[in-house]
């Protein structure tokens, strides 16, 4: 599962200027309508998708610039204490992965809910 995401990770490479863009306008957008009285800051209708495209813009980030260091599942070539060390950082990954799962499902729950907004 985590080779899977590692591979994904490293296909996914050119999105991260494109995450971090998205990232920065977003946090543009929401310190103006946080800050401002006048214009698209007045009902605070962007608000709520600026988050959103917060949040998305960070999953992504953190998706690709974690997964792209999974370690090689360890071969025979290797000492005994490697083979430990290397298990040991993938259960890591497994572990992040499992939180990584949980976050974007809360992410994904909140954008349906604004969609119904």
């Amino acid at each position: 599962m985590i080779d899977k995401m590692r591979f994904v990770a490293q296909k996914m490479q050119w999105v991260k200027p494109i995450a971090i863009v998205a990232a920065f306008c977003a946090v543009g957008l929401i310190g103006y309508i946080v800050s401002a009285d006048s214009g698209i800051a007045t009902d605070d209708r962007y608000l709520y998708p600026s988050v959103l495209l917060l949040l998305w813009s960070f999953s992504v980030l953190g998706f690709i610039r974690t997964f792209v260091h999974v370690p090689d599942a360890s071969d025979g070539s290797l000492g005994f204490f490697r083979r430990i060390g290397r298990a040991l950082v993938r259960f890591y990954y497994y572990l992040l992965s499992f939180v990584m799962l949980g976050l974007t499902i809360g992410v994904v729950f909140a954008s349906i809910r604004a969609l119904r907004l």
